[in-house]
């Protein structure tokens, strides 16, 4: 799900689609700030477990390069935000006040420099950024399940990624590199023919 500012019904499709579709995870790239879309999103899928406890039925992995950008999927949903989708009924009061309980995402992935849309941050520094942030914001909710905080951008030997690992990322994405391996996998394959 890319955010899209300038075209807002593309964000507004593709979320109606997901939620048609059944989509239960996306991954949100290239936000500025949160939008009615990705809240509503989010919100639509929660629900109340027979012990109480929250059931996300909508997964969201955040991109993020930016640690303002981070703390706004590490946080509840703004209540600002679920207001206007309650007004057009889009969510139901229980699952507004469900909002409160869970943060806007699951995972975040602090997108170093990358062949995608970032702001061309360092990797050594955006990743422990992103994970000092994560744990004082655990710390203020108490969430029953943490946030995962994963790194891409950058990785493109095992070494990086050994680095990415050791510097607590709980995962690692891969993105243009795999496209570099395919070009040169493709252009021996031709030279062979």
């Amino acid at each position: 799900l890319i955010h899209s500012p300038s075209e807002v019904a593309l964000e507004r499709g593709a979320v109606e689609r997901f939620l048609k579709l059944g989509v239960t995870t996306v991954e949100a790239s290239a936000y500025l700030a949160l939008t009615e879309h990705i809240v509503w999103y989010r919100v639509a899928g929660l629900s109340k477990n027979s012990d109480g406890s929250v059931h996300i039925g909508h997964k969201v992995i955040a991109k993020v390069s930016r640690t303002e950008v981070a703390r706004r999927f590490m946080e509840p949903a703004p209540q600002k935000l679920l207001d206007k989708l309650l007004a057009q009924d889009k969510i139901t009061q229980q699952q507004a006040e469900l909002a409160k309980l869970v943060p806007m995402a699951d995972d975040i992935t602090a997108e170093a420099d990358s062949g995608g849309h970032t702001d061309n941050r360092p990797f050594l520094t955006l990743l422990p950024s992103i994970i000092a942030l994560r744990d004082e914001i655990q710390e203020k909710f108490n969430f029953a399940t943490p946030l995962r905080v994963g790194a891409g951008g950058g990785i493109g030997t095992p070494e990086a990624a050994l680095a990415a690992f050791t510097m607590g990322a709980a995962y690692i994405v891969l993105g243009s590199v795999n496209q570099a391996c395919i070009e040169a996998g493709a252009s021996e394959h031709t030279r062979k023919l």
